[in-house]
């Protein structure tokens, strides 16, 4: 799918717990296909709210998703911005997502760090309460369908986590991705500032679509996505995948 032109929805979640303010989604508007990527078989595309990459499949193909990254550091300003980082099974084509990660809040100059997990549309997201999360630690994560359920599960400095539920999925594609969340006003959504965060790299993001388990980069079908705002600015952008096709960064450029 080298550079073809297409569209794609990414999906909308409800964001609630108590580090962030009711009524924030991860929500995700079209993205626009933009030309080829740095790789081949790669299709770049800008999004208002994603940046990292996601390969697609059939449907029912991907049952398998996880990645490990370092927990980035804010530098927080006087305003309320945010970044989330997770990887997940669904949400770049349809309207389903079963995703868990980690997340910044920035409000008056302060940062607050957290792991959650979500199934959206049958939840809005959870924070997990108890694990801790600080900049610098490792974090592995992983989305994984078997049996008519989906497990996510995640490890923060060494303390682990695991939810299972169930809900109709898709199960079409596969993302390792760091994101702005929204918010609705008004019947619009309107997406917070991007908080500032130092260089994440998603390290081992590997797939599993038709009972394959590869890089994520290493399928047919495979987006690399940059964030940019409607003026066309990049807020985060997405490096190459390295030579084994399973790891890249992503970097921030401006809040909004």
């Amino acid at each position: 799918m080298a550079g073809r032109t297409t569209r794609g929805v990414l999906i909308a979640a409800v964001l609630a717990g108590t580090l962030l303010l009711p009524g924030v989604a991860i929500s995700a508007p079209l993205i626009a296909g933009i030309g080829a990527g740095p790789n081949a078989g790669v299709t770049s595309y800008s999004s208002e709210n994603w940046a990292g990459y996601f390969a697609s499949g059939p449907n029912g193909s991907v049952t398998k998703v996880s990645s490990s990254w370092e927990q980035p550091t804010a530098s927080c300003g006087s305003g309320t911005s945010y970044s989330v980082f997770w990887v997940g099974i669904d949400g770049a084509t349809d309207t389903t997502v079963e995703q868990i990660g980690t997340i910044i809040g920035c409000s008056k100059g302060v940062a607050s760090y957290a792991a959650w997990w979500e199934l959206y549309p049958t939840n809005s997201i959870q924070i997990i309460k108890k694990l801790t999360v600080n900049p610098g630690d490792s974090v592995s994560a992983s989305v994984t369908y078997a049996s008519g359920s989906f497990t996510m599960a995640i490890t923060v400095a060494g303390h682990s986590f695991s939810k299972t539920g169930a809900q109709s999925a898709l199960q079409n594609s596969a993302e390792c991705i760091a994101e702005r969340p929204a918010h609705v006003v008004d019947g619009n959504i309107v997406f917070y500032h991007l908080a500032k965060f130092s260089p994440i790299s998603f390290v081992s993001c590997t797939a599993t679509i038709s009972g394959h388990a590869r890089g994520i980069g290493a399928f047919s079908s495979v987006g690399e996505v940059t964030m940019e705002d409607t003026a066309g600015h990049v807020l985060a952008a997405t490096s190459g995948l390295n030579g084994s096709k399973n790891s890249f960064s992503v970097t921030w450029k401006r809040s909004s």
